[in-house]
């Protein structure tokens, strides 16, 4: 089952495939801001849409594909047409055992959208996302090894179309963004563990071995807002979820959540959801 908790999404997959379609023809289909372990293949097949990843905006034409690496923030807007949209997400670490992983990992940490103006590279991806679409919805015999070389084909053809144009510089960026995600990953987990306690920046900066000042400035930049708004965000979600599956009160489950104080958490309350405790949770029940 999916769940997102704070903005983090969990659930995407099942226990027996490392990866999950999604052919979504709704017309006001959109999703809110979220991220997750997996790597997110779109592809525009009709019609466009727009999507937002890290606070930047993008808008997609049809046939455009977009890569959107795990650890990355990002929601779908509505794009109000009927037009197929395709979803591929999918858990790298069944790429660990290629030979090439290292040269591959770039690609997989970036962001990237390929649009009719690359007709060669975009054409060949689509190509592949169809037969994995057919494969994924008829699912006949060893299709999960059919699917699983499907997606290799993918890297191979990011690899050999990208991999010479990679400047330095860029190398350099991309490495420290790969580290950046992987201590945020860390910084999560440490908070999912520890929200019910009196955490702050210099808890978690320290949990995941970087400065406060540096974990502030990657936080803010990768996920669009603050790590004590993210907190609070967070706390407000498990406040929800105490006090809804729970015969408690608001004080007790504003305690529960990780919140030191009533008067802090009424204030964080509205301020985060415009309006009061009471208000919000008798429209809630």
């Amino acid at each position: 089952m999916i769940v997102i908790e704070g903005l983090r999404e969990t659930g995407i997959l099942n226990k027996t495939l490392p990866f999950n379609v999604i052919v979504n023809k709704n017309k006001d289909f959109s999703y809110p801001a979220h991220w997750h372990n997996e790597l997110e293949i779109i592809y525009a097949y009709e019609e466009g849409m727009k999507l937002t990843v890290n606070n930047y905006e993008y808008i997609l034409n049809e046939k455009d594909i977009v890569i959107i690496p795990g650890g990355n923030v990002h929601k779908i807007e509505a794009h109000y047409t009927e037009g197929k949209k395709v979803y591929i997400q999918l858990n790298t670490s069944i790429l660990d055992n290629l030979g090439e992983i290292e040269a591959i990992k770039p690609f997989i940490y970036q962001t990237k959208v390929y649009t009719t103006h690359q007709p060669f590279i975009r054409a060949q991806l689509e190509e592949h996302i169809d037969k994995i679409v057919k494969s994924f919805m008829e699912k006949e015999l060893a299709y999960n090894l059919y699917l699983t070389a499907r997606i290799c084909d993918i890297f191979v053809i990011l690899l050999q179309n990208i991999a010479g144009k990679l400047e330095d510089i860029g190398a350099k960026n991309t490495y420290k963004k790969v580290i950046g995600l992987e201590k945020l990953n860390e910084a999560f987990k440490y908070i999912e563990k520890n929200y019910q306690n009196n955490i702050s920046l210099s808890d978690v900066s320290k949990a995941v071995g970087f400065s406060e000042t540096y974990f502030s400035k990657i936080f803010k930049s990768i996920y669009g807002k603050n790590f004590h708004i993210f907190l609070n965000e967070f706390r407000l979600k498990e406040f929800e979820r105490i006090f809804m599956s729970n015969t408690v009160t608001i004080t007790e489950a504003a305690f529960s959540s990780g919140f030191n104080s009533i008067t802090t958490f009424n204030r964080t309350f509205k301020s985060i959801k415009g309006c009061t405790p009471s208000e919000f949770m008798k429209i809630k029940k």
